[in-house]
């Protein structure tokens, strides 16, 4: 005899739509891999940081307007920079491709380029910034 009142199947569906929505997940992480060239244990680091970086721009977008300190034209060269940042596992992937890592790390992976960039990004944004303050 069955006392469950509620018989249907919800469990299931719950399950199916999680099973779903994570293969929806590891398929977009892996095309992104595939499109850019790196295996997909690069390739969901930098997708998921890229997805942070886009909703802190969608975040600033919104609310911008009611909170100065986040309006865009004030922190698009932090969120730049931040970008540039995300691909940082890329290019190390990338430099790794080598014939059997005999060759040094080239120039573009090394942490002092990664950094100089960084820092250059966020440095000229400000300056684009403050020339361009009055119109």
């Amino acid at each position: 005899m069955n006392y469950n009142r509620n018989s249907n199947d919800s469990g299931a569906v719950v399950i199916g739509v999680i099973v779903l929505i994570l293969g929806a997940i590891g398929v977009t992480i892996w095309g992104f891999s595939t499109l850019l060239g790196l295996d997909t244990d690069t390739g969901a680091p930098v997708f998921f940081s890229l997805i942070i970086v886009i909703g802190l721009l969608i975040v600033s977008l919104i609310f911008g307007g009611d909170w100065e300190i986040i309006h865009l034209r004030k922190i698009w060269p932090i969120l730049l920079a931040l970008a540039w940042a995300c691909f940082w596992p890329a290019l190390n992937y990338w430099s790794s491709q080598t014939f059997f890592g005999h060759f040094d790390t080239p120039w573009w992976a090394t942490w002092y380029t990664k950094g100089g960039v960084f820092f250059a990004i966020i440095g000229l944004g400000y300056l684009i910034n403050k020339i361009f303050e009055d119109f």
